[in-house]
């Protein structure tokens, strides 16, 4: 599984309140639903199997993501079905809610959900118990509850998106992922921990890094696709650096290359630089980063003292 991974102080919040909620509002017999909130490919699933992690429940995690429902056929996905239920059925089996007995049930894609099996997961929740498709008893669901949505429920209760029960049903507990272009320190260690993971299976690679201008160029590009976009880039890049010591502008996918770029401050710079330094250990990296000489970063270092003082210098001196 891929890990959490991130330095930036806003991914140290969300790393804060979803064990926060993982140990107090998942906690079985009564959990309360929590919500994920974040675009696309923002990591949302990596949160909530961080979560069920951190919950200790001896259940499975289950996801269940909006665009995989079919009309008609949910009931089924969700609740499961008693013997010859419908044409065909065959034996009864359990559907995702008993599946994630003593578990998580991750309910994804909140946006994609038609309103038929919004209003079923609105009563399952609430009355913590379902009822196979055709069958006679109910079945207590004794699992905890995540669901996830890349747009702000209130715009889909306007839109007619989401019914407004399941909006105050689920809207408390919540934990919004911010978007790369919001934590630009991530994005350097995102893919260096991409790149370090594809490197583990090629020995002949081993030592492969970015070069200052493709550094550049990952630190100051908008990430729509935000950390899904990250690994495929140093996937292509990876596999396009093949037999060289550096990848470089070159390696990188043309629309990378050719996109337009933001501009990062001086402060965001030296706290990647910062970065390079402790967990990299590339005075070189982090002087081109910062456009200066790495013999004038080795002086504000000494200038700077201790390690913590280092940042603060770097900050204040990152400009020539």
């Amino acid at each position: 599984m891929r890990a959490l991974v991130g330095r930036s102080s806003a991914i140290r919040r969300v790393v804060a309140q979803a064990e926060l909620y993982a140990q107090k509002a998942m906690a079985i017999p009564n959990p309360e639903p929590v919500l994920l909130l974040g675009p696309t490919g923002v990591g949302k699933e990596l949160v909530a199997r961080r979560m069920h992690e951190a919950s200790g429940s001896p259940g499975a995690f289950i996801p269940v993501s909006g665009g995989e429902l079919v009309e008609g056929v949910f009931p089924t996905q969700l609740f499961g079905h008693v013997d010859g239920a419908y044409t065909g059925a065959g034996r009864g089996a359990p559907g995702a809610f008993e599946h994630a007995d003593r578990g998580t049930l991750f309910l994804d894609e909140l946006q994609l959900w038609p309103s038929a099996p919004q209003a079923a997961v609105l009563r399952a929740v609430g009355e913590r118990d379902v009822q196979r498709l055709r069958g006679q008893r109910r079945i207590a669901a004794t699992c905890a509850f995540l669901f996830a949505s890349s747009v702000p429920l209130d715009q889909l209760v306007v839109e007619g998106r989401l019914l407004l029960d399941l909006r105050h049903r689920i809207g408390y507990f919540v934990i919004e992922i911010p978007p790369l272009i919001e934590r630009k320190v991530d994005i350097l260690v995102l893919a260096n921990h991409f790149l370090e993971l594809r490197l583990a299976d090629r020995p002949n690679q081993v030592g492969l890094q970015f070069d200052p201008d493709a550094t550049e160029r990952l630190l100051t590009y908008r990430w729509p696709g935000n950390v899904r976009e990250v690994e495929r880039v140093v996937a292509y890049a990876e596999v396009h650096a093949e037999g060289a010591d550096r990848i470089g502008m070159e390696h990188l996918p043309s629309p990378i290359r050719e996109a337009s770029v933001e501009w990062v401050d001086a402060a965001t710079r030296a706290e990647v630089a910062q970065w390079m330094l402790e967990w990299q250990g590339s005075r070189r990296k982090a002087a081109a980063l910062l456009g200066i000489h790495p013999h004038t970063l080795d002086y504000r270092l000494r200038k700077g003292g201790d390690r913590t003082g280092v940042t603060k210098n770097l900050r204040e001196n990152s400009s020539t």
